[in-house]
């Protein structure tokens, strides 16, 4: 018991300033010099960090999946403004091209249900038949790279249209990639 009472006497004691009624106002001279400095002015901020999209580009007779890196949060714009900028010049000496590039800019609408509307320029109409199959392919692909896009509709400056698919038939979609699978990305071998 007389050991509960030392520590009781101790802990109100210890700190060597006792109570006040009210706040008094102290002389910089009792204050210790740390606490009168000014505090810092530094300032950090985070960097967004990057994460991975993949682009489709045309190769050889099928779409072709690039990584890329793009500042963070991936949305479907940013993976499509990927897209308008088209591959890079190393992927250029491969041999990738990008048909959807020409029908840059893209606006691109909010996902509804997994649908997204991307409107494409007035220039996707003077891509040939097998160019704009080619160029709807790449926005279907790198669009659903995105868990949030299961299908794209396209508009062409603000109007719904239909759009060729690989079998050459007109739709105005929601476009999948089952619409573009045999000029898709190869399938990785098995083993």
């Amino acid at each position: 018991m007389a050991v509960v009472g030392l520590a009781a006497a101790l802990a109100t004691s210890s700190c060597g300033v006792g109570t006040q009624p009210r706040p008094r106002v102290l002389s910089p001279a009792v204050v210790p010099h740390d606490l009168l400095a000014p505090g810092s002015t530094t300032t950090s901020t985070v960097t967004p960090a990057s994460v991975r999209v993949i682009v489709y580009f045309e190769g050889l007779q099928r779409l072709v999946a690039v990584e890329r890196r793009v500042r963070a949060p991936l949305t479907v714009g940013t993976a499509l403004d990927q897209l308008a900028a088209g591959p890079t010049a190393n992927e250029a000496q491969q041999g990738l091209t990008a048909p959807a590039s020409s029908a840059a800019p893209f606006t691109v609408g909010r996902v509804n249900g997994g649908v997204v509307n991307v409107d494409v320029n007035d220039s996707f109409t003077n891509l040939a038949g097998a160019s704009q199959i080619v160029a709807v392919a790449e926005l279907v692909y790198t669009a659903t790279t995105l868990k949030e896009v299961s299908g794209v509709t396209i508009s062409i400056g603000g109007e719904a249209t239909e759009v060729p698919k690989a079998d050459g038939s007109l739709s105005a979609g929601p476009l999948t990639r089952a619409d573009y699978a045999t000029i898709g990305p190869r399938p990785p071998d098995p083993g």
